[in-house]
């Protein structure tokens, strides 16, 4: 109630378009990994727990009814739904197959003349007004920003609103205008699970030079070696790009809809239209890059490009090895008070293969003296400093895949113990032995390459081991029984 009472701000108070803004309550969970966003229908109706519903981005956001909304990042490794979907659409900052290469293949150039002359970092020139400068620029001319032909033709005549006066406006380049037309968006397709627009390849242009060069030995570490490259964006901003360059937010091409502009009582579009649009262009759909953000059920994508070069795993067969990426997986601790400020907490766990569990909240502790630095340090690390989970999950507990609905079963496979310093038997225990008591010297026999006579061999070929020196046994899962009664 008090944030809502104080945190919201009215716009155009006594207007046919007056407009409450709350601000939103924004949150993160170290239990959960996750941030959260408390909006003002979540602060009315705190005990629901129902997404927002609508049959647009305004409707979701009018709902009152809708409850705390959250996002959740994953790598995408099956792309059918983005197929069947028609592919996806970009309204900003979107690459080219045509200025990609370019992009790329000046920071390639760029960085092995820094190579060759030693200097080890890509450095740029200023232009004539003293305004840095960039290798050019990967993106679509369309976008939300003013482009430099489109701010030429100011000044421009405009209306703020239906009721208002004309006025005289000059635009600058880089000035943010949003609305945008369907023929403006980038398209991208799916082929053979390839990345295409406007029919070529999306790609960097680069690989196999840069293949070339890491396999002669000269780059060892491509991010080094592109060490100061960039782009300057629409907007003039640098993009450092040494290790790569990504999208703005991507939408499925049959949800483009939901990325409408806002319109008034009137039935017109907020904001200003832009004046260098044709009148047939002025009648068309607009949709704005800030539906994007506001729209908290829509699932956007980024495609992400590295410097450093992919390689692909093949099996004997020559089909291509495909990697799970990892799993978001929940722990409902259980509500005893063995687990202390962690009891019924429900934790997100991130499983990254056999052995490899992380998540559980901890603290630093030091092994030396038994002191709790905390869960988050930020000293200088020492030795004798370890970070020690709250609790250990039990052998046979359950964790969940909430994307799935899946369960696995957990099992302790290691853990630590730590003696802790004992002051009252300081001084208490005696020993009498010393180091003559040990074997010496001439007692001991060396077995290896080294020993002489003593020397054990060299290792048995594998068709001399048991099943030809594979394993016989992994996780627990027996491959091959050597014993009479197998028929071995």
């Amino acid at each position: 109630t008090q944030w809502l009472a104080t945190m919201k701000k009215t716009w155009d108070a006594g207007t046919d378009w007056e407009f409450t803004d709350y601000a939103h309550l924004h949150v993160y969970s170290h239990d959960t990994q996750q941030g959260y966003s408390i909006t003002q229908q979540a602060m009315n109706n705190p005990t629901d727990n129902t997404a927002p519903e609508g049959a647009n981005d305004e409707a979701k956001r009018n709902d009152t009814s809708s409850g705390v909304s959250s996002e959740v990042t994953s790598v995408v490794k099956d792309f059918t739904e983005i197929a069947a979907a028609g592919g996806l659409k970009c309204l900003n900052e979107c690459p080219t197959s045509a200025k990609v290469p370019q992009t790329f293949g000046d920071a390639f150039q760029k960085a092995v003349a820094a190579a060759q002359s030693g200097a080890g970092r890509i450095q740029y020139q200023p232009d004539n007004n003293g305004n840095p400068t960039g290798s050019p620029s990967p993106y679509a001319e369309a976008g939300p920003e003013v482009t430099a032909a489109e701010a030429a033709g100011s000044p421009y005549t405009i209306k703020w609103c239906p009721d208002c006066d004309e006025e005289q406006i000059t635009f600058q380049q880089g000035e943010w205008v949003d609305g945008m037309l369907a023929s403006e968006m980038t398209t991208y397709s799916i082929t053979n699970d390839m990345i295409y627009e406007n029919g070529s390849p999306l790609a960097t242009g680069i690989t196999s030079d840069l293949k070339t060069q890491m396999s002669n030995g000269t780059i060892r570490d491509p991010y080094s070696f592109f060490q100061g490259a960039q782009f300057i964006n629409a907007r003039g901003d640098i993009r450092e790009m040494s290790w790569g360059l990504n999208s703005g937010p991507l939408v499925l091409a049959n949800k483009v809809s939901e990325l409408e502009c806002s319109k008034n009582n009137a039935g017109e579009y907020d904001g200003i239209t832009p004046p260098w649009w044709s009148n047939s262009e002025k009648a068309q759909t607009r949709y704005c890059v800030d539906k994007l953000w506001s729209n908290k059920t829509l699932t956007t994508y980024n495609i992400m490009m590295e410097v450093a070069p992919a390689f692909e795993i093949y099996n004997e067969a020559g089909s291509k090895v495909t990697f799970d990426p990892p799993k978001m997986l929940y722990f409902q601790v259980p509500d005893t008070e063995a687990y202390g400020t962690d009891r019924g907490k429900d934790l997100r766990l991130q499983y990254g293969g056999f052995g490899d569990l992380h998540g559980i909240p901890g603290y630093v502790l030091d092994i030396n003296t038994g002191e709790s630095l905390g869960q988050y340090f930020d000293g200088d690390w020492k030795d004798n400093y370890r970070y020690i989970s709250r609790f250990i999950i039990p052998t046979g507990s359950e964790v969940t895949d909430k994307v799935t609905g899946t369960k696995y079963k957990v099992k302790a496979l290691n853990g630590e113990e730590f003696l802790s310093l004992a002051p009252d038997a300081k001084g208490t225990v005696t020993y009498t032995a010393t180091p003559a008591d040990l074997v010496p010297d001439e007692l001991m026999v060396d077995v290896g390459p080294n020993g002489g006579d003593n020397f054990i061999g060299a290792k048995p070929t594998d068709d001399k081991l048991i099943n030809e020196g594979k394993p016989s046994v992994v996780h627990g899962k027996v491959l091959f029984d050597p014993s009479p009664s197998s028929g071995s």
